[in-house]
């Protein structure tokens, strides 16, 4: 799948599947800003988990060669 990059006052996403060296490896940072969220940030902190969810459950499909 394509990298994730969310970013909001709650949270910080970056993640992402590379491949080097015929070695298939994955990068992520999850920063939790405001441990409290607020009322009005509700949409965009469930926005941003439904992200995560669907990046997560895109498949990774690896061939021989």
């Amino acid at each position: 799948p394509p990298p994730l990059c969310v970013r909001n006052e709650n949270l910080e996403l970056d993640l992402e599947y590379e491949v080097k060296d015929n070695v298939l490896r994955y990068k992520k940072s999850i920063r939790v800003i405001n441990r409290k969220v607020q009322v009005s940030s509700f949409d965009a902190w469930n926005r941003a988990i439904r992200q995560l969810k669907d990046y997560y459950e895109q498949p990774v499909i690896l061939v021989g060669r």
